[in-house]
Protein backbone atom coordinates (compact mmCIF):
# COMPACT_ATOMS: atom_id res chain seq x y z
CA UNK A 1 0.00 0.00 0.00
CA UNK A 2 2.93 2.41 0.73
CA UNK A 3 4.70 1.87 -2.27
CA UNK A 4 1.75 2.10 -4.67
CA UNK A 5 -0.99 3.81 -3.71
CA UNK A 6 -1.69 4.98 -7.03
CA UNK A 7 -1.63 1.59 -8.14
CA UNK A 8 -4.65 0.38 -5.46
CA UNK A 9 -6.93 3.06 -6.89
CA UNK A 10 -5.97 2.53 -10.70
CA UNK A 11 -7.24 -1.45 -10.55
CA UNK A 12 -9.97 -0.71 -8.06
CA UNK A 13 -8.68 -2.87 -5.23
CA UNK A 14 -9.51 -0.57 -2.40
CA UNK A 15 -13.29 -1.98 -1.97
CA UNK A 16 -11.46 -5.29 -1.41
CA UNK A 17 -8.70 -3.89 0.69
CA UNK A 18 -11.37 -2.58 2.97
CA UNK A 19 -13.50 -5.48 3.18
CA UNK A 20 -10.17 -7.67 4.40
CA UNK A 21 -10.40 -4.82 7.13
CA UNK A 22 -14.18 -5.49 8.13
CA UNK A 23 -12.95 -9.07 8.13
CA UNK A 24 -10.03 -8.46 10.60
CA UNK A 25 -11.42 -5.80 13.11
CA UNK A 26 -14.03 -8.08 13.34
CA UNK A 27 -11.79 -11.03 14.96
CA UNK A 28 -10.45 -11.28 18.54
CA UNK A 29 -7.65 -12.76 17.12
CA UNK A 30 -6.42 -10.29 13.94
CA UNK A 31 -7.75 -7.16 15.41
CA UNK A 32 -4.41 -5.85 15.47
CA UNK A 33 -3.98 -6.18 12.18
CA UNK A 34 -7.04 -4.82 11.12
CA UNK A 35 -6.22 -1.04 12.92
CA UNK A 36 -2.48 -1.56 11.07
CA UNK A 37 -4.54 -1.68 7.64
CA UNK A 38 -6.61 1.27 8.55
CA UNK A 39 -3.38 3.26 10.00
CA UNK A 40 -1.79 2.36 6.73
CA UNK A 41 -4.46 3.42 4.60
CA UNK A 42 -4.85 6.76 6.05
CA UNK A 43 -1.16 7.32 6.07
CA UNK A 44 -1.09 6.48 2.04
CA UNK A 45 -3.82 7.77 1.00
CA UNK A 46 -5.48 11.29 0.58
CA UNK A 47 -8.33 11.33 2.82
CA UNK A 48 -10.40 12.82 0.10
CA UNK A 49 -10.93 9.09 -1.26
CA UNK A 50 -11.27 7.48 1.72
CA UNK A 51 -13.87 9.92 3.27
CA UNK A 52 -16.87 7.82 1.94
CA UNK A 53 -15.63 5.31 3.37
CA UNK A 54 -14.38 6.59 7.43
CA UNK A 55 -17.64 6.51 8.72
CA UNK A 56 -18.44 3.05 8.18
CA UNK A 57 -14.71 1.94 9.19
CA UNK A 58 -15.56 4.15 12.36
CA UNK A 59 -18.87 2.43 12.59
CA UNK A 60 -17.16 -1.08 12.53
CA UNK A 61 -14.44 -0.27 15.29
CA UNK A 62 -17.80 0.89 17.73
CA UNK A 63 -19.42 -1.91 16.82
CA UNK A 64 -17.03 -4.57 17.76
CA UNK A 65 -16.48 -2.34 20.87
CA UNK A 66 -19.88 -3.03 21.96
CA UNK A 67 -20.21 -6.90 21.26
CA UNK A 68 -16.64 -8.26 22.06
CA UNK A 69 -14.51 -5.38 24.19
CA UNK A 70 -11.01 -6.57 25.23
CA UNK A 71 -8.72 -4.19 26.80
CA UNK A 72 -6.12 -5.04 24.08
CA UNK A 73 -8.87 -3.71 21.46
CA UNK A 74 -9.34 -0.88 23.67
CA UNK A 75 -5.69 -0.32 23.64
CA UNK A 76 -5.60 -0.56 19.64
CA UNK A 77 -8.72 1.38 19.41
CA UNK A 78 -6.42 4.63 21.70
CA UNK A 79 -3.44 3.78 19.73
CA UNK A 80 -5.45 4.34 16.30
CA UNK A 81 -7.21 7.66 17.71
CA UNK A 82 -3.49 9.19 18.58
CA UNK A 83 -2.14 8.00 15.00
CA UNK A 84 -4.95 9.93 13.54
CA UNK A 85 -4.42 12.88 15.55
CA UNK A 86 -1.06 13.11 14.74
CA UNK A 87 -1.07 12.17 11.02
CA UNK A 88 0.23 14.91 9.29
CA UNK A 89 -1.55 13.63 5.82
CA UNK A 90 -4.86 14.42 7.99
CA UNK A 91 -5.54 18.36 7.44
CA UNK A 92 -6.79 19.43 10.61
CA UNK A 93 -7.04 15.83 12.53
CA UNK A 94 -8.58 16.62 15.43
CA UNK A 95 -11.73 18.40 13.45
CA UNK A 96 -12.14 15.58 11.25
CA UNK A 97 -11.78 13.15 13.72
CA UNK A 98 -14.25 14.99 15.71
CA UNK A 99 -16.72 15.80 12.87
CA UNK A 100 -16.69 11.92 12.07
CA UNK A 101 -17.50 10.62 15.33
CA UNK A 102 -20.47 13.50 15.81
CA UNK A 103 -21.78 12.50 12.45
CA UNK A 104 -22.15 9.04 13.65
CA UNK A 105 -24.07 10.05 16.80
CA UNK A 106 -24.08 13.63 18.54
CA UNK A 107 -21.51 13.49 21.50
CA UNK A 108 -20.18 10.34 20.60
CA UNK A 109 -16.77 11.71 20.52
CA UNK A 110 -17.26 13.27 24.27
CA UNK A 111 -18.38 9.19 25.07
CA UNK A 112 -15.33 7.66 23.31
CA UNK A 113 -13.10 10.32 25.02
CA UNK A 114 -14.71 9.87 28.58
CA UNK A 115 -14.17 6.01 28.01
CA UNK A 116 -11.39 5.17 25.63
CA UNK A 117 -8.98 8.02 25.35
CA UNK A 118 -8.52 9.57 28.56
CA UNK A 119 -8.14 6.70 31.20
CA UNK A 120 -6.00 4.85 27.89
CA UNK A 121 -3.28 7.88 28.13
CA UNK A 122 -3.57 7.34 32.11
CA UNK A 123 -2.51 3.48 30.83
CA UNK A 124 0.39 4.07 28.57
CA UNK A 125 3.81 3.01 29.72
CA UNK A 126 5.65 2.58 26.59
CA UNK A 127 7.62 6.06 25.92
CA UNK A 128 7.21 6.35 22.15
CA UNK A 129 3.61 6.09 23.00
CA UNK A 130 3.37 8.44 25.76
CA UNK A 131 4.60 10.79 23.48
CA UNK A 132 2.22 9.87 20.82
CA UNK A 133 -0.44 10.54 23.77
CA UNK A 134 1.30 13.61 25.13
CA UNK A 135 1.01 15.17 21.25
CA UNK A 136 -2.45 13.77 20.88
CA UNK A 137 -4.01 15.38 24.07
CA UNK A 138 -2.45 18.53 23.40
CA UNK A 139 -3.56 18.43 19.80
CA UNK A 140 -7.22 17.89 20.57
CA UNK A 141 -6.80 20.67 23.63
CA UNK A 142 -6.07 22.79 20.72
CA UNK A 143 -8.63 22.03 18.74
CA UNK A 144 -11.13 24.61 17.19
CA UNK A 145 -13.65 21.88 17.32
CA UNK A 146 -12.88 21.65 21.18
CA UNK A 147 -12.77 25.22 21.46
CA UNK A 148 -15.71 26.12 19.84
CA UNK A 149 -18.56 23.47 21.09
CA UNK A 150 -19.63 24.10 24.59
CA UNK A 151 -20.06 20.28 25.36
CA UNK A 152 -16.89 19.26 23.50
CA UNK A 153 -15.40 22.17 25.95
CA UNK A 154 -15.91 20.44 29.18
CA UNK A 155 -13.33 17.97 27.95
CA UNK A 156 -10.52 20.79 27.48
CA UNK A 157 -9.43 20.79 31.31
CA UNK A 158 -8.93 16.85 31.36
CA UNK A 159 -6.62 16.70 28.43
CA UNK A 160 -4.53 19.40 29.75
CA UNK A 161 -4.83 17.20 33.27
CA UNK A 162 -4.01 13.97 31.44
CA UNK A 163 -0.80 15.79 29.41
CA UNK A 164 0.88 17.35 32.25
CA UNK A 165 0.36 13.66 34.36
CA UNK A 166 2.06 12.41 31.34
CA UNK A 167 4.54 14.96 30.92
CA UNK A 168 5.48 15.13 34.80
CA UNK A 169 5.23 11.11 36.01
CA UNK A 170 8.19 9.47 35.49
CA UNK A 171 8.05 6.67 32.38
CA UNK A 172 8.38 3.28 33.03
CA UNK A 173 12.02 1.70 32.94
CA UNK A 174 12.91 -0.74 30.11
CA UNK A 175 14.43 -4.13 30.51
CA UNK A 176 17.51 -2.49 29.76
CA UNK A 177 17.45 -0.11 32.71
CA UNK A 178 16.06 -2.66 35.35
CA UNK A 179 19.24 -4.69 34.36
CA UNK A 180 21.70 -1.77 34.95
CA UNK A 181 20.38 -1.10 37.81
CA UNK A 182 20.78 -4.76 39.04
CA UNK A 183 24.08 -4.85 37.73
CA UNK A 184 24.93 -1.77 39.80
CA UNK A 185 23.75 -3.03 42.86
CA UNK A 186 25.70 -6.62 42.44
CA UNK A 187 28.88 -4.38 41.46
CA UNK A 188 28.11 -2.60 44.62
CA UNK A 189 27.51 -5.62 46.79
CA UNK A 190 30.84 -7.26 45.59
Amino acid sequence: IHRSPEFILANQHLNAILAIYQTLIASKLHDVFGFQLLMTLMSNLKIDILSPYISNLVILILKRMQSAKTPRFITLFFKFICQWINNKNIPSSCEYLIHVFTSIQPDLFHMVTNSVILPQALKTEDLKERQHAIVALTRLATCKAILENPNNLKLWPEYIIIASQLLNSKPPKTIDEDLEELLLEKEELG
